[in-house]
């Protein structure tokens, strides 16, 4: 039938005129074939996605099978047969109620949990510890815990209300109430943290936390304040404005100690103005101290007051920190006649060891005008005992004395020292005492470290550069390490560069002052590059790069002394080492080279020997050095001592103005490379 019809329709078409083709086009009818199904599931061809597949159609169950069941365009989507998984947007495991999507397989984001009441935070969770930061921690519909206020009044109410090991939620504001948690082991926590707490220090209430004598087992810990306002004078003595703990267990940590300021007046002494610990241990993890004003005030005429630990002192306190951020220190005088001072920001006593990394202090400026007589031992810090110290950042730091007699000690002081320091820099540092009569002013270098005499110190990466340390008076003045002055220890990886020594007098040591009468000395791989010792207001400078002395053994090797000049107005010597020692020294695989000696009178551009015993030259090289004959003192020129070499040492580049951009790493043709020779030679030279 169907076969009939079209060949009817055929002929009609043909009817026409022949040859008018565009007619006979225009006058064509198609028909589609029959309505088809194929796989029979009873939908035709025409409507099917797929018609070979029985299981594929419109309004079709969806199940995983990685097929469109339900032709609507989409895989396996909300199939009969899948899961429900939840939006985790907190990454806590815990998912939204709210936001649930059926899928065959694990989506990335989503998980089979629906419990989660806040997923925003994944501090809040089923199960989750409460702590004081306005979430419902645990998701059992309440926020916080032990709240001030709420639960209690005061401060003070929830410390004698709870039992020992509960956390007190401070809420955010302003508090100004003095507490004791002495004989208690509690957490205080500042709801929102340091920017929204703030503990308000009362002048006439001082301390303003007491936390001695904590129960064995026990802790005292504060976390999340600011501590600030504090505005008091201290007639007799201060221990502690905000903290004072004897025997005690505690923690500081996210606290910020921002604005607060005292006047130490007339013979009034201070042990630290903000922290003062006795025994006990502790720990500041995250702590900052910024804008503290200290005032040193003489209202008679023989006052004379003192400082140990303008902010934090400890003494036999077991002392850890992990983050300590210094900045804005301002200290003054008037009218005192006399001020001693032993570390402007914190001073750590010994008796118990101290662990102390990321420590950062910047910005602190002392300037003391006395009388009579001025000391300062640690314009930021002054430590004594066992310590561990590491991720050091002290710069930009200006200490000035002004007295009769006058005398300055390092950012860094430290005596009595054992333990290890790993990772120091000081940096643009400036120390200087000047004294007005016929008394001594001296300094020693931006870092002062002194060994203990019973246990040994190791010191390596420490690098000071661009520090400056000047002694000026119409008599005797003395400048000891431009950069670095130490006295006994074990010194690797030091860079000590572009450091100025200056003294009306003498200057010694333009780089570094290093010495052996404490304990035993040892240097290896070190630089000390681009120094200068005295100037045009020098009488006598010596040692522009470094400064040996002391009466016990002191071992040099792997040192580079490059580059370094040693300027006066009279007579200058060893533009690159001065040897004074009285005891055995030892300098073996070290380069000395490019150093300069400019005075009227001058003595060995290189090395100056005045040494009280031999001393032991070996695989050493001099050369290149200027404005005298490189060596004096030497019973034996040791640069004709088998071994040694008068070679240039082929520096990879010396042509930078500015010496920390020198590169002292050696060419592949130089003679130092075989020999070993240099901080950056031989096998260890790639360990820096």
């Amino acid at each position: 039938m169907t076969r009939s019809l079209v060949l009817v329709l055929g002929l009609v078409g043909c009817a026409g005129d022949d040859d008018d083709t565009t007619s006979s086009t225009s006058s064509e009818t198609t028909l589609t074939g029959p309505v088809m199904d194929a796989d029979g599931d009873g939908i035709d061809s025409n409507s099917d996605c797929d018609d070979a597949d029985a299981s594929r159609y419109p309004g079709a169950t969806e199940i995983c099978d990685g097929i469109d069941n339900d032709c609507n365009g989409l895989v396996d989507d909300t199939p009969a047969d899948g899961v429900v998984l939840y939006a985790d947007a907190d990454g806590d495991g815990f998912g939204d109620p709210a936001l649930p999507l059926l899928t065959c397989s694990e989506v990335d984001g989503f998980v089979s949990d629906a419990t989660d009441c806040d997923d925003t935070s994944d501090l809040a969770l089923p199960g989750g510890t409460e702590v004081c930061d306005g979430l419902d921690n645990d998701c059992d519909g309440t926020t916080d815990a032990n709240t001030v206020p709420g639960d209690f009044v005061t401060i003070q109410d929830a410390i004698d209300g709870l039992a020992d090991g509960d956390e007190i939620c401070v809420g955010a504001g302003t508090w100004s109430e003095p507490f004791d948690l002495s004989g208690r082991a509690l957490t205080l926590v500042g709801a929102g943290g340091a920017d929204a707490t703030s503990l308000q220090l009362s002048s006439a209430e001082l301390p303003f936390v007491t936390a001695s004598d904590t129960p064995k087992g026990g802790q005292v810990a504060l976390r999340g304040f600011t501590v600030t306002g504090m505005d008091a004078v201290a007639g007799n003595a201060l221990a502690g404005g905000f903290l004072y703990a004897s025997d005690g267990v505690v923690a500081l940590t996210d606290v910020v100690l921002d604005g607060n300021r005292y006047t130490v007046l007339d013979d009034a002494y201070v042990f630290g103005g903000l922290v003062h610990t006795r025994g006990g241990s502790l720990t500041l993890t995250d702590v900052a101290m910024s804008d503290l004003e200290i005032e040193l005030l003489g209202t008679h005429e023989d006052s004379f007051p003192s400082l140990e630990g303008g902010a934090l002192y400890t003494l036999a306190t077991t002392l850890e920190v992990d983050g300590l951020d210094v900045s804005d220190v301002r200290l003054t005088t008037d009218g005192v006649a006399g001020c001693w001072m032993r570390g402007v920001v914190l001073a750590v006593d010994g008796g118990a060891p101290a662990t102390m990394h990321d420590v950062t202090a910047s910005e602190v400026i002392l300037e003391a005008t006395c009388d009579y007589g001025a000391g300062v031992q640690g314009a930021v810090a002054a430590l004594r005992g066992q310590v561990a110290l590491s991720d050091w950042y002290l710069h930009d730091v200006s200490a000035t004395l002004t007295a009769e007699s006058a005398g300055v000690q390092g950012v860094l002081f430290a005596d009595d020292l054992a333990g290890t320091i790993d990772g120091m820099e000081l940096r643009d540092n400036t120390l200087t005492a000047t004294s007005l009569g016929d008394y001594s002013g001296f300094v020693t270098g931006s870092a002062t470290l002194e060994a203990s005499t019973s246990e040994p110190l190791a010191v390596s990466h420490l690098t000071v550069i661009g520090n400056t340390t000047s002694s000026v008076g119409p008599s005797w003045s003395f400048v000891m390490g431009g950069g670095l002055y130490a006295d006994g220890g074990t010194y690797q990886w030091l860079d000590v560069r572009d450091n100025t020594a200056l003294a009306s007098d003498t200057a010694v040591g333009g780089g570094a002052y290093l010495s052996a009468w404490i304990a035993p000395l040892a240097v290896t791989q070190a630089i000390v590059a681009g120094n200068t010792s005295g100037g045009t207001d020098t009488a006598y400078a010596l040692a522009g790069g470094l400064a040996l002395d002391g009466s016990r053994i002191m071992e040099v090797q792997h040192v580079d002394i490059v580059g370094n000049d040693a300027v006066a107005t009279e007579w200058a010597s060893a533009g690159g080492l001065f040897v004074v020692a009285e005891g055995e020294l030892h300098v073996q695989h070290s380069n000395i080279s490019h150093n300069t000696v400019s005075a009227p009178e001058t003595s060995a551009a290189a090395v100056s020997n005045q040494a009280d015993q031999p001393t032991s030259w070996a695989t050493t090289n001099v050369w290149g050095n200027t404005g005298a004959s490189a060596l004096a003192g030497f019973d034996t020129d040791p640069s004709t001592v088998s071994g040694n070499l008068v070679q240039d040492p082929l520096h990879t580049d010396l042509s930078p103005a500015d010496p920390e951009q020198w590169d002292l790493t050696l060419q592949a043709s130089s003679p130092l490379l075989e020999a070993d020779v240099g901080a950056y030679g031989g096998k260890d030279g790639a360990s820096w």
